[in-house]
């Protein structure tokens, strides 16, 4: 028996098992840690851009076992399908981009509104979606642009909606003029609209607030901002472990925010593949409290069509040398193997230990050892490491 199934039977029998049970066994060695901040830009590497991965477009498999590539339905139109409460669905042509009157319906087929009053009021969110740039306008009332970032493949600013004065995060994407690019490009914008679809109707997601054309060529996805509405300040995970003087019990809670968080994603279907200390916001909640919310999902794909890095040899060494894309589980980067629960776990457990050493805290920082290991059959599930958060609580 490994490692591995012998603490889940020893957890079965008798309960949650501490972190310093677990890593006093004979556990193979851990990935090594960088401590430094993981690459933004690019998020993958150059020899794999998220937009020539073709992405599976139908409802994805429910089972976060599944594994193996998936096929992509033949003759899938470029169109970015969104569902009833969404505003716009983008017919994307081969030379540009334009908004379409109809919306899918919940029962599969189409509608034509002929108003925005035709959208269902679902949400706390319904009346600020966003139909066009005519929607929206400067989040300061003084003008000026405000750019919260890069993504895998598109670029982040804030908004306000003119309507409703709610902040509107807009991720936009260039399409490029050669018709295959573009249309790889559009199918990625079609998995990404859709996954931010199904995770923002979770409380601990970003509501997904439409999908627009900004100008011939240039799509945008719209969602909730995360950070403060007021000031439209944005603090990253990496920022606050180096600026925010918090309890452990807020650290704790914060990890376990993001476990969760985690959880769902798979429970949804899905995989992440770019869990980062920069791609978690954290936000203040009306009781006060922060909260970690995962964002950018521009890597995550359906678990039954995980995702292939394609590191080159020369990305390999410089892996091991932890120079580059050092969230990304061992098995992905060096053995060329797709993406996996077990991968994201991996990158779970960097950040938990990144924010166990920030905080003084060795429980949370030999959690994330144990999710680590360089062995994926001996990385903990999800389930496992958000039982053991809460015993900590």
């Amino acid at each position: 028996m490994t490692g591995s199934s012998q603490a889940r039977s020893d957890m079965a029998a008798n309960g949650p098992i501490s972190c310093r049970q677990r890593c006093s066994g004979d556990n193979p060695s851990t990935a090594p840690l960088d401590n430094g901040v993981a690459p933004t830009h690019p998020s993958t590497p150059s020899t794999a851009p998220i937009d020539t991965i073709p992405l599976s477009l139908i409802p994805p498999s429910r089972s976060p076992w599944a594994s193996g590539p998936g096929t992509p339905p033949a003759g899938t139109p470029l169109t970015v399908p969104l569902p009833a409460q969404a505003p716009v669905v983008l017919q994307l042509t081969l030379h540009t981009a334009s908004r379409s009157p109809k919306v899918s319906a919940a029962d599969g087929g189409t509608t034509s509104p002929s108003s925005r009053a035709a959208v269902p009021a679902q949400g706390p969110s319904a009346s600020s979606y966003v139909w066009g740039m005519s929607d929206l306008m400067s989040f300061h009332k003084g003008g000026g642009d405000v750019f919260l970032g890069s993504g895998a493949n598109g670029t982040v600013h804030l908004y306000r909606h003119c309507a409703t004065d709610h902040p509107i995060a807009l991720k936009t994407f260039e399409l490029p003029d050669d018709i295959k690019a573009m249309t790889r490009k559009a199918t990625a914008i079609q998995s990404e609209a859709f996954i931010l679809d199904v995770l923002g109707r979770e409380d601990c997601f970003p509501t997904f607030l439409g999908c627009l054309e900004i100008s011939p060529g240039k799509i945008g996805l719209a969602m909730d901002f995360v950070g403060d509405t007021m000031t439209g300040e944005s603090w990253t995970l990496s920022r606050g472990m180096r600026n925010l003087a918090l309890s452990q019990q807020c650290w704790l809670a914060l990890a376990l925010d993001i476990a969760k968080s985690l959880g769902r994603i798979h429970e949804k279907g899905f995989l992440m593949n770019d869990l980062k200390e920069d791609n978690c916001l954290l936000r203040k909640t009306p009781t006060g409290r922060w909260q970690a919310v995962i964002v950018d999902f521009g890597l995550a794909c359906p678990c039954d069509a995980p995702y292939f890095y394609r590191f080159s040899d020369e990305n390999k060494e410089k892996y091991r040398r932890r120079e580059v894309h050092v969230h990304i589980a061992p098995e992905c980067a060096l053995d060329d193997r797709l993406t996996s629960v077990a991968s994201d776990v991996f990158q779970l457990g960097r950040l938990l230990t990144l924010m166990g050493g920030a905080t003084t805290n060795a429980d949370l920082t030999a959690i994330g050892n144990i999710c680590r290991q360089s062995s994926q059959l001996c990385r903990p599930s999800i389930e496992e490491v958000v039982a053991e958060l809460e015993r900590m609580m």
